[in-house]
């Protein structure tokens, strides 16, 4: 369009200059009723520059080409600014940079702030990790930093570059993932500083598989033939992966080979790398989860006392507390999203009833038990929707063939638990998506001659359809988890 084409002219305020006074006679016609000025805030440092770009808009929110602007500095001391818009850093401090178009009591302004700093402190990201799915966006800002270190406005003029550009680039704000893998995008100033974040891409499942005779870490694809992309790769086994909620790291049980009887808890970038240990207890570690939103914190189910119990961590081992104890053994954590709260398995037994596992909840801190589940079937895996305001189990069924549903409950009192999947499915584990729209079930089906053999399906809960997920020969998938939905921006 020419407007567009013209822009640089027009916001700059010389478009009509360059028309000549039939330009001007024009814009006298044109009711303007707002402006607008970008951006709205910048930092430069002394000698630096900084464009403004104004835009009129007329009653009906449509750009005024023929509007010309007067650009002013509220402090000629910290900033000048020319008729082009371009202000230059004189002193430190800050100012207010005003475009106004028109005359009298017609005319139109707006106004932005400019920090001008001495020297440069530095830049800081507003992430400097970053986690999302192949295909997925997330907005990156950048603050510059005075000589005390602290944000003064977000840094303009940046020249981003990536280290694997088929991975993860930014553009328009904000980083874009391409491929699995991870990358490193970097921010460089016009005067050469530099701040820069980590970017790991993942594919939409995370799942424990045996491929060539040995079983490690996958991402693998949501479809009936997966693309698989290696995580882990070395003679141990890892079972039972969890994503942190800001998607750059993963946490899975492992049986160390000095000690091929126990498990210990890992923690390890999105990519599988830098793996490093967090638990050392010669016990049966297992069900490792995040505590959300932050993802400092793993709580994870351990016999380290002689009976399962719930635990929390630090990702690097330390301030471990117990978190349930007593008689009976608690298992299979969830922590809800918002961090309060936790979902587990309990095997007690009440007045009149037989001992039965049930689902409970608690506060993050151990109190409040509440038991969520009162049938006479066992249930177990709670999983908190990502609503936060239900969840989902699973229950052993009576009849023939014998059944192992999944089911969602409300958290209210008086919650009825509602069947997902249908009567004659044996469901042995299970995973939610994001939105809720896909489930992959690890199922066991009764195969002549052989026995139960577990297999993994995705199913639409909206339409029943089932979808098997085809592997090669010899190959087996364990435990697949859906990526989570991606943090909301900070």
């Amino acid at each position: 369009m020419a407007w567009k084409a013209g822009r640089t002219l027009l916001l700059a305020g010389v478009f009509a200059v360059a028309l000549g006074p039939d330009a001007a006679l024009a814009q006298r016609r044109v009711r303007i009723s707002s402006v607008e000025i970008t951006p709205a805030e910048a930092a430069v440092v002394v000698g630096q520059q900084q464009v403004f770009f104004a835009v009129a808009y007329d009653a009906s929110n449509n750009p005024a080409a023929t509007a010309t602007f007067t650009f002013t500095t509220g402090n000629v001391r910290v900033a000048r600014v020319n008729a082009d818009g371009v202000a230059t850093g004189i002193n430190p401090g800050t100012t207010i940079i005003t475009a106004r178009t028109g005359a009298g009591a017609a005319a139109k302004s707006a106004s932005a702030t400019l920090t001008v700093v001495g020297v440069a402190g530095g830049l800081v990201a507003s992430r400097s990790r970053v986690g999302l799915g192949v295909g997925e966006r997330y907005p990156v800002s950048v603050q510059l930093l005075d000589e005390r270190r602290q944000p003064i406005g977000p840094a303009t003029g940046l020249r981003w570059t990536s280290s694997n550009d088929s991975v993860a680039r930014y553009a328009g704000g904000q980083v874009q993932g391409l491929a699995p893998g991870w990358a490193r995008l970097t921010a460089r100033t016009p005067w050469d500083s530099t701040v820069s974040v980590e970017v790991f891409v993942a594919l939409p499942i995370l799942v424990s598989a045996q491929r060539g005779g040995r079983w490690d870490l996958y991402a693998m694809t949501a479809d009936s033939a997966p693309r698989f992309w290696p995580m882990t790769s070395d003679a141990a086994v890892e079972l039972e992966p969890a994503w942190a909620p800001d998607l750059t790291r993963i946490a899975y049980v492992t049986a160390p080979p000095e000690r091929p009887t126990s498990t210990e808890l890992y923690v390890a970038n999105a990519d599988g790398s830098e793996s490093r240990r967090v638990t050392n207890d010669s016990a049966i570690v297992s069900s490792p989860v995040f505590v959300r939103p932050a993802g400092n914190q793993i709580v994870y189910q351990s016999n380290r006392g002689g009976r399962a119990q719930l635990y929390a961590i630090n990702l690097d081992g330390t301030g471990r507390r117990q978190l349930t104890g007593g008689a009976s053994p608690n298992t299979q954590p969830d922590v809800s999203p918002d961090g309060s709260r936790v979902l587990f398995v309990s095997l007690r037994q009440f007045e009149g009833s037989q001992r039965t596992y049930d689902i409970w909840q608690m506060n993050m801190d151990g109190t409040g038990e509440r038991r969520l589940t009162t049938s006479p079937q066992h249930e177990d895996s709670p999983q908190y929707a990502s609503d936060g305001r239900s969840f989902y189990f699973l229950r052993f069924g009576s009849g023939s063939p014998p059944t192992r549903r999944l089911y969602r409950q409300s958290l209210t009192d008086s919650a009825v638990a509602l069947p997902v999947t249908p009567v004659g499915l044996w469901v042995r584990a299970f995973s939610v998506s994001a939105d809720g729209s896909l489930i992959i079930l690890t199922v066991l089906e009764a195969i002549r001659g052989v026995g139960d053999v577990p297999r993994v399906v995705l199913f639409e809960p909206a339409s029943g359809l089932m979808t098997p997920v085809r592997v090669g020969p010899g190959e087996h998938l364990v435990g697949p988890v859906f990526l989570p939905a991606a943090p909301a921006p900070r």
